[in-house]
Formats: C-alpha cells, sequence, structure tokens
C-alpha cells in the first residue's frame, strides 16, 4: 500500500501536445501565419504590377502610333525639325512601352530602387509632387463628394469642416474659443 500512495503522489507526465501547446509553439504558429500572410501580400503586388504595366504599355502604344504619324504629316509639309522632334518622342514612347510590356515586377521594381539610389534627390522630388498632386485630388474629390451629399460651405472657408444642412438654416462654422488658462501653480 505505501507503493501505491507513492505512485499517486507523483504527478502525472505532461502531455506532448495539449490544447493550446506551450507558448512557443504559438509564437511559431503566429510567425509562421504572419510569413505567409506577408508572402500572399507580396505576390498581390507582384502580380498588380505587372498587370498595370502591361496595361500602361498597350494605352500609350496608341500615343507612339499617333506621334509617329504626326511625323509623316509634319514631314510631308516641310517641317524637317519639327518632324524629326516627333519620332524622336514617338521612339522613346515606343521604348517605354516595350520595357513595360517586357517587364516584370522584381525587374521593374529594381529598376525603380536603382533610379532612386542614383537620384536621391529626384525621387525625393517625385514622390513630394505625387504627393502633393494626391493630396489635391482627394481634397476636391472630397468637396464634391460633401457637396453632392448635402453639405455646404457658406462661407467659402476650406479651414473649418464642411456642415450638413438642416431645414432653411445653414450651420455655421465653429467659432473660436479663447484657451483656458490652466491652473496656476
Amino acid at each position: 500500500m505505501a507503493s501505491d500512495e507513492f505512485r499517486t503522489a507523483q504527478p502525472a507526465p505532461a502531455p506532448s501536445s495539449g490544447v493550446g501547446g506551450t507558448a512557443t509553439e504559438a509564437v511559431e504558429k503566429v510567425q509562421a501565419q504572419a510569413s505567409q500572410a506577408t508572402a500572399r501580400a507580396a505576390e498581390q503586388v507582384r502580380s498588380q504590377v505587372d498587370s498595370r504595366s502591361t496595361q500602361a504599355a498597350a494605352r500609350i502604344t496608341p500615343l507612339a502610333r499617333a506621334l509617329q504619324g504626326a511625323g509623316d504629316d509634319l514631314q510631308r509639309e516641310g517641317n524637317d525639325t519639327e518632324a524629326r522632334a516627333a519620332y524622336r518622342i514617338a521612339g522613346q514612347v515606343e521604348s517605354l512601352a516595350g520595357y513595360l510590356r517586357a517587364s516584370n515586377s522584381d525587374r521593374f521594381l529594381g529598376d525603380v530602387e536603382q533610379f532612386a539610389r542614383r537620384r536621391p534627390w529626384v525621387a525625393g522630388g517625385l514622390a513630394a509632387a505625387t504627393g502633393f498632386m494626391a493630396a489635391r485630388f482627394l481634397r476636391a474629390s472630397a468637396e464634391s463628394r460633401y457637396g453632392a451629399a448635402g453639405y455646404t460651405n457658406p462661407s467659402g472657408d476650406h479651414d473649418w469642416p464642411m456642415t450638413r444642412e438642416t431645414g432653411t438654416t445653414m450651420s455655421t462654422p465653429p467659432q473660436s474659443v479663447p484657451a483656458s488658462p490652466g491652473p496656476e501653480y
């Protein structure tokens, strides 16, 4: 009997795989899922870059043909200097279309990265210009969206949010509230 008591007093061995597993297994599982999600996102980006570059090539190829035709017309009219310029631009546009058609996402993104490394100021300027244009676009689209939804801005002041028209009267811009002096010490 003493040996039976001894056996029941010892803890049972831990199962090798429990319901939740160990914390390390949970971390590894989360890391694996994150890695898979990152790989899927990267693949989607590559796919989008590939399809968008092919679409861009299809859209600018007619431009190259139109420039070529303009060069032909200019040459027939005797404007050789302008014709050469049109041919040169048409050749550049066609080269760009060929590059976009032939490049895969890895090559395209690598070339963009190399350009940014060689000319960081130009790349920064392009990024700033793109950001500025995107901000202007968002601002313009927001004003048209809010206008279509019945929001108005009677004062023309762009520093306050637009308000919704209520019946026959309109809300006014918020008045500036004087700052409270705060606690004195």
